[in-house]
């Protein structure tokens, strides 16, 4: 990587395209920067939009994947305490102490 880091800082005004060759994740990001420095104000405005752009659907997809498995996790803790209150119920329990070791409503325990 050393004659690749050689040769981009001898020719990094020039370049404009990484070539294959270049594995390094820093050599890389150092020819993007080069190369950003040859942008047009237009060009570099429409960069940033895009990149924010591109931020904000990451986070929206990342808070939509958060919500999804907090209500999975709910929907998993109910399935689990109707499946509890069903035993309780088959056990003889009275309605009181399944509503309160389980959590259910007595509209929940009623539908079981």
């Amino acid at each position: 990587p050393i004659d690749q880091w050689t040769y981009f800082i001898k020719n990094a005004e020039n370049l404009h395209v990484i070539p294959e060759s270049v594995a390094d994740e820093g050599l890389q990001e150092a020819y993007k920067e080069a190369d950003q420095q040859s942008w047009s104000k237009l060009e570099l405005e429409d960069y940033e939009r895009a990149s924010i752009k591109e931020r904000d659907e990451i986070g929206r997809v990342e808070f939509a994947e958060k919500k999804a498995m907090q209500k999975g996790k709910i929907e998993g803790e109910k399935e689990k305490a109707i499946n509890i209150a069903k035993g309780m119920k088959a056990k003889g329990f009275d309605l009181e102490t399944i509503v309160e070791l389980t959590g259910l409503s007595y509209e929940d325990i009623a539908k079981i």
